[in-house]
């Protein structure tokens, strides 16, 4: 397709229409999931900058806490193994 305008010719290349890309059933699936989607788990929206930092703030503490409970703390016959026998 060709257009032209103010004495420039422009082509265009005819799309595809996206309507035929897919069957009805797999555009309803699609859809479904999309739907799903925009009722997700996301955060906010906040009113401020500063909310959405202290939001931010606030979930890495929980994420660093549960990290440290969640380590195995080292065993102490690992210092027994390494030869120290320095409590006789």
């Amino acid at each position: 397709m060709f257009k032209m305008s103010s004495g420039v010719i422009n082509i265009i290349p005819n799309r595809p229409s996206a309507n035929d890309e897919y069957t009805p059933a797999q555009r309803q699936e699609i859809d479904t999931q999309l739907a799903i989607a925009r009722n997700g788990p996301f955060q906010g929206p906040f009113d401020s900058a500063d909310e959405m930092i202290a939001h931010m703030k606030g979930s890495l503490k929980k994420r660093t806490a549960a990290k440290r409970t969640s380590k195995i703390p080292r065993a102490e016959s690992s210092v027994a193994a390494a030869g120290n026998t320095s409590s006789k």
